[in-house]
C-alpha cells in the first residue's frame, strides 16, 4: 500500500501521509514517494503539448518528457475538437497530436498556431519526420512564420523541435535555431531535455 496519497482540487495539490498504523512516521519508502510526488506536482505546472507528423516520434518524445520531469497535459474535449478540424480523420488529436506524415504545410501551421493560442497550453514540442509533401526547410519556415505571427499578437511560449530524416533536416534545424527555436536533428531526447532544463531553471528562479 502506498505510504501517501496525492490528490488534486483545481490548482491545489494535497499530499496526505498514509501510514496510520505507524502514526505516519517517516520511513525511507515514504521519503522516496514524497520526492516522486513533489516531482509530479512540479511537472503538472508545465502543460506540455506534443505535435508530431509521425506516431513513432510522438511515443519517443512522450518517453523523453517522462525522463525529464515534464508531464503531458490532458487534452480537454473542446481542444481535442479544435485540433480535429485541422487533421485527417485517421490522425490522433490526443496528446501527442499526430497530424500524420502526409499533411501539407498548412496543417502544421494551423495546429502550431492553435497550440500557441490556447492559454491552457504552456509549451510545445514539435516532432517532424521528413516528407515530400512538407520538406524539411518548408517545415522550418512554416514554424518560424507561425511563431512570428503569434509574437505579433503578444503570444510567446517555449517551443522546441525534433527533426528526423536525411541530411536536409540539419539545415532545417539550423534555420529554426537561428530564429530562436531550439531544434535538433536526429534526436528526440535533446530538445525535450532542453525544455526540461528551462522549466527547472524557471522553478529555481521562482518564476513557476
Amino acid at each position: 500500500m502506498p505510504t501517501l496519497q496525492l490528490a488534486y482540487s483545481g490548482e491545489i495539490a494535497t499530499i496526505t501521509l498514509n501510514r496510520p498504523e505507524k502514526r505516519n512516521a517517516i520511513s525511507a519508502e515514504m521519503i522516496v514517494e514524497l520526492l516522486a510526488a513533489f516531482d509530479e506536482v512540479e511537472a503538472g505546472a508545465a502543460q506540455v503539448l506534443i505535435i508530431t507528423g509521425a506516431g513513432g516520434s510522438g511515443v519517443l518524445l512522450s518517453d523523453a518528457c517522462v525522463d525529464n520531469g515534464l508531464k503531458l497535459m490532458a487534452m480537454p474535449e473542446d481542444l481535442d475538437k479544435a485540433f480535429r478540424k485541422f487533421i485527417p480523420p485517421f490522425g490522433a488529436a490526443g496528446n501527442p497530436v499526430d497530424i500524420t506524415g502526409g499533411e501539407p504545410p498548412t496543417t502544421y501551421k494551423n495546429t502550431i498556431k492553435l497550440g500557441l493560442e490556447d492559454e491552457r497550453i504552456h509549451s510545445l514540442i514539435l516532432g517532424y519526420w521528413h516528407t515530400i509533401i512538407t520538406p524539411p526547410m518548408v517545415f522550418a519556415k512554416v514554424v518560424v512564420e507561425a511563431v512570428e505571427e503569434m509574437k505579433a499578437k503578444g503570444i510567446a511560449k517555449p517551443i522546441v523541435a525534433s527533426l528526423a530524416g536525411d541530411v536536409e533536416v540539419e539545415a532545417a534545424a539550423e534555420h529554426l535555431y537561428q530564429h530562436g527555436i531550439p531544434a535538433y536533428a536526429y534526436s528526440t531526447e535533446i530538445p525535450v531535455a532542453v525544455l526540461g532544463a528551462k522549466y527547472k531553471w524557471a522553478r529555481g528562479a521562482g518564476l513557476l
